[in-house]
């Protein structure tokens, strides 16, 4: 089992991509940071999913 703190660093890395406007590129690292959430039940997998699907849909990056 993965710890915790792989999954905030793979979303970490994730957001960053993401804001750089390099969606595809940080897909990859959103999935595995949803997978070791689904894992571990995580109560923030909702979170991290709904990044997946807005870097899966190519949206802006929403955060200021």
């Amino acid at each position: 089992e993965e710890p915790p703190d792989v999954a905030q660093s793979l979303n970490n890395l994730a957001l960053l991509l993401w804001k750089l406007g390099r969606h595809s590129d940080a897909v990859p690292y959103q999935k595995d940071a949803v997978r070791i959430k689904r894992l571990r039940q995580d109560a923030d997998l909702d979170e991290y999913q709904t990044e997946l699907e807005g870097l899966e849909a190519g949206i802006d990056y929403p955060y200021a």
